[in-house]
């Protein structure tokens, strides 16, 4: 499959919390606690391990205790730090239409009339839920929201996501502006 990927990040540490070495963490797993099951958490690149352990939580975040950080300057370090796991360690997923959101990514956007308008190269939530980023030869780079209105289908056997008409019209009229 096209969008899979070996490593998936599912949280972040956003900053140091206290003089404890206590981070700030903030999860993109869709039971926001799941991030603790996930042991141990590595950099993108795997060469950094990290054990997290839920101390308590703060503004929607969790305060979080990280293996042999103790103060809060090593707990400053750590800041930004996106946090991965390995694809194989998730659980398998029971239904056919059910999927990850990296699953997305790198599958072809097509019309209801099946034409071509680009590739997902990303999906974003900057909080109001999920965004598919794209991007086409025809059309400079554009977003969809992944919503009900806005996609059709999503056919991971075809590699595909199809929009509605609805979202086309306002790609078409976006690449008309430009």
């Amino acid at each position: 499959m096209t969008g899979a990927t070996d490593k998936l990040c599912v949280g972040m540490i956003t900053k140091a919390h206290g003089i404890k070495g206590y981070v700030c963490v903030h999860s993109y797993c869709e039971t926001p606690s799941d991030i603790f099951d996930y042991q141990p958490l590595t950099n993108v690149a795997g060469t950094q391990q990290y054990k997290l352990k839920s101390v308590g939580t703060v503004r929607g975040m969790f305060v979080a205790s990280v293996n042999g950080i103790t103060d809060r300057n090593d707990a400053e370090m750590l800041a930004k730090t996106e946090l991965y796991i390995n694809r194989n360690q998730l659980p398998e997923m029971d239904e056919d239409d059910t999927f990850y959101v990296s699953d997305l990514v790198g599958l072809t956007v097509v019309s209801e009339t099946t034409a071509v308008l680009g590739k997902i190269v990303a999906v974003e939530n900057f909080g109001a839920g999920d965004i598919l980023e794209c991007k086409s030869d025809d059309y400079k780079t554009f977003m969809i929201p992944f919503t009900d209105d806005a996609i059709a289908t999503v056919e991971l056997e075809n590699e595909r996501v199809v929009i509605s008409n609805m979202a086309e019209s306002f790609i078409r009229d976006e690449g008309d502006n430009t």
